[in-house]
C-alpha cells in the first residue's frame, strides 16, 4: 500500500519501547478499560502477531516515526476470518483519514494471510461496535455513534448479531454488535446459517470459549437453530 505525508505501516513488535509507550496511551485513550484485551497483556498479544505468524497482525500507522493509529487482529484460520479487536487512532489525529487508511491496511493483511493458508481471498473482517444505548449507562453515545458511521463508511454491514454475554459478564458490559466488512472470497447471504457460522467463528475461534458450553449453545441457537 502507497502511504504520503510521511506515513508507514510498521508490526508493532519491530516498535522502541518509547514508540510502544505511545501506542499504549492512544490505546488507553480510546478504550480505557478494555474487555478484550487489557493493557498488561497488551505485549504478549503484540509479540504472538509478529510478522510471520499465522495468528494475526497487531498493526502500528506511524507519521515521520510517531505512532498515529494501530490495529489488533486475529486471523481465524479455520473459518477464514479476521476478526479485528480494535483499531484506534490518536485523538490529535482523528478525522484526518487516517482510520481509513488503517482498515484498508487491515483488509489488505486479511487478503494476504488468506491467501498463504491457500484460499482464494478471505471471507471478510469482522469488528464489534457498541450499540448506542447498551451499557455502561454513561458511555459517550455519540463516541459510538462516530465508530459505527465510520465502518459504513468503509463498506461494513450491520448483521444483527450481538456478541454473546456469557454467565460470568459483569452489567457494566457493553453490548456489541458484529459488523461485516466482505473480503474476495465472501460469496454468501448473511442469512440465519451463515450468521449462526460467523458467530461461532468469532466466539470460539477469535474468543476462545468452550463450543459445549450450554451458555453458547443456547447463545447460537437464537441466531438460528439447528435442526
Amino acid at each position: 500500500m502507497d502511504y504520503a505525508e510521511g506515513l508507514s505501516l510498521a508490526h508493532m513488535a519491530q516498535l522502541s519501547p518509547a514508540q510502544m509507550d505511545r501506542l499504549t496511551r492512544i490505546y488507553l485513550d480510546s478504550f480505557g478499560e478494555s474487555w478484550d484485551i487489557p493493557v498488561d497483556k497488551l505485549p504478549e498479544f503484540v509479540a504472538q502477531r509478529a510478522e510471520g505468524q499465522p495468528s494475526g497482525r497487531a498493526l502500528a500507522l506511524l507519521r515521520d516515526d510517531v505512532p498515529v493509529s494501530l490495529a489488533l487482529t486475529s486471523y481465524l484460520r479455520e473459518s477464514n476470518y479476521l476478526y479485528l479487536l480494535c483499531l484506534a487512532t490518536d485523538e490529535h489525529h482523528r478525522n484526518g483519514g487516517l482510520g481509513g487508511k488503517m482498515l484498508r491496511a487491515v483488509t489488505q493483511i486479511a487478503e494476504e494471510m488468506a491467501l498463504a493458508e491457500g484460499h482464494s481471498g478471505c471471507r471478510g473482517t469482522l469488528a464489534e461496535v457498541e450499540t448506542l444505548d447498551g451499557p455502561p449507562p454513561r458511555a459517550d453515545r455519540r463516541l459510538r455513534a462516530r465508530r459505527i458511521g465510520f465502518y459504513q463508511r468503509h463498506g461494513a454491514v450491520a448483521t444483527g448479531v450481538f456478541t454473546a454475554r456469557p454467565p460470568w459478564a459483569r452489567p457494566q458490559m457493553p453490548v456489541w454488535e458484529v459488523m461485516l466488512l466482505p473480503g474476495r472470497a465472501w460469496t454468501r447471504e448473511l442469512d440465519g446459517p451463515t450468521l449462526r457460522e460467523m458467530a461461532y467463528a468469532l466466539m470460539v475461534e477469535g474468543c476462545h470459549f468452550s463450543p459445549q458450553a450450554d451458555w453458547l449453545i443456547a447463545y447460537l441457537d437464537r441466531i438460528h437453530p439447528l435442526g
